[in-house]
């Protein structure tokens, strides 16, 4: 915890950029997959720019009534939640027989789409 938050503090974006996993995988995809389309590009100004404060915002109306949404827009939550909802079926079914692999239910596919729409967003805008 100590070096995490000394990257924080002595690195500006140091955690974005460089420790958090859902960053890696945002540049991973905008390097392989978004970097070679460019019909899709949005200018570099506009309402989308702030999008982080609305959400912000929301988050903090959805906590000052008791209702927790966090784990909907935190990066961890998000990342760890979809490779597992995509990844732990795979394995499971690789390694122990597909009849055991448990279905797909609506909170999996929120999460998964939720996942895709972040690296989505790397075609608007690399890094977005």
């Amino acid at each position: 915890m100590a070096i995490i938050l000394a990257v924080c503090v002595l690195i500006p974006r140091g955690f974005c950029g460089y420790l958090c996993p859902l960053g890696t995988l945002i540049d991973l995809f905008d390097w392989s997959v978004a970097a070679r389309v460019k019909r899709f590009r949005v200018a570099a100004d506009g309402w989308w720019v702030h999008i982080k404060y609305y959400l912000l915002l929301g988050t903090l109306v959805c906590a000052l009534f008791g209702v927790l949404v966090s784990g909907y827009v935190s990066a961890i939550p998000v990342v760890t939640r979809a490779l597992l909802f995509i990844g732990e079926p795979l394995q499971s079914g690789s390694m122990r027989g597909w009849h055991l692999v448990p279905s797909l239910h609506a909170g999996h596919a929120i999460s998964i789409l939720l996942f895709l729409a972040v690296l989505g967003l790397g075609f608007l805008q690399l890094r977005f």
